[in-house]
């Protein structure tokens, strides 16, 4: 099973480049990934680069010394469609909030301001036609209000270890 997300970052003209991401895109994975990894507006627009992502992981580029394949991936390093499995039209795009709420499929929305924050929303709006973009942007909550409130410390402790181990062993 998958819990479908997308990953936004906020533009100067109203609008968000955005990613797919298929697994995983709950608050305790990709919110505590997105809020301890990319947390800067460099390592967002790197994996904003990737296009859309079977799995995010705590890493973009995989070790050179192994490969990386869609079938046969390196643990903790980010699956994309297009680099990874050939894909063609996987590229980040730019979207209105009504563009992304219209896919009943995503469970969680993620955007990094312009302020270099993250806020998320797992807002569901079954008529969209009466919404407007403010609207959709009031769903929106800051995700490490929220992640420090849920007490993810665990989640993040683990995270931080795999990064650790990853850099360790100069698999980056």
């Amino acid at each position: 099973m998958s819990t479908r997300s997308m990953i936004c970052k906020e533009l100067s003209n109203g609008k968000y480049l955005s990613i797919y991401c298929h697994f995983d895109g709950y608050l305790e994975h990709n919110g505590v990934i997105l809020d301890e990894i990319y947390n800067t507006e460099e390592k967002v627009d790197e994996l904003l680069n990737l296009g859309d992502l079977s799995i995010l992981g705590l890493v973009t580029t995989p070790a050179k010394s192994k490969s990386h394949t869609f079938d046969d991936y390196q643990d903790n390093v980010c699956l994309a469609y297009g680099r990874d499995r050939g894909e063609s039209n996987t590229e980040a795009k730019e979207r209105t909030l009504k563009e992304l709420f219209s896919n009943v499929w995503i469970e969680y929305f993620y955007i990094f301001t312009k302020d270099n924050k993250w806020l998320y929303s797992n807002a569901y709006f079954k008529n969209l036609e009466n919404k407007t973009e403010q609207d959709l942007f009031n769903s929106f909550k800051p995700l490490k209000q929220t992640l420090d409130k849920e007490c993810y410390k665990e989640d993040r402790q683990v995270i931080k270890k795999q990064l650790a181990k990853l850099q360790n062993n100069n698999e980056m």
